[in-house]
């Protein structure tokens, strides 16, 4: 499992995890407009109210299991860098649904599309969510990172 995706270990929060990479069906969230995934869901060039993404799907020792997303190998990225909270990951609701294992998962990290990929999603929050974005950039603000 994990040699296929890494020779690295992949670790949440200094501890080896077993990773699978899957597709996982997430739904729009309609109570929080802001929530990273809606932007996925409304890119999807469909008319349903869901996507399909590739995701870590993560066990811990103690069988613990969790999903962070994969989108430009931001997930397997979190995970060789020991899983630690300074380094960014999206997660996704425990319940997930199509739970289906990616052929060719995405192992390698591409920052310059990785940002680029998020600020299109801050745009089209600020085009579709005026209100709630600023709020957000308020909140934004006054957060000082400890890291």
């Amino acid at each position: 499992m994990n040699q296929e995706i890494s020779k690295r270990k992949l670790m949440w929060h200094g501890k080896e995890v077993k990773v699978e990479i899957v597709n996982v069906k997430v739904y729009t969230n309609a109570e929080k407009a802001l929530w990273w995934y809606n932007y996925e869901i409304a890119i999807e060039a469909s008319c349903q109210d869901y996507s399909l993404l590739e995701a870590c799907k993560i066990t811990t020792a103690k069988g613990f299991t969790f999903y962070i997303s994969n989108h430009h190998g931001i997930g397997i990225r979190k995970l060789r860098k020991g899983g630690w909270p300074s380094h960014q990951h999206f997660g996704l609701p425990s319940l997930c649904e199509s739970d289906i294992k990616v052929l060719m998962p995405n192992t390698s990290y591409c920052s310059r599309d990785f940002l680029r990929h998020e600020q299109e999603r801050r745009i089209w929050q600020m085009k579709n969510f005026p209100d709630e974005f600023e709020a957000s950039e308020r909140l934004r603000k006054l957060i000082k990172p400890r890291y």
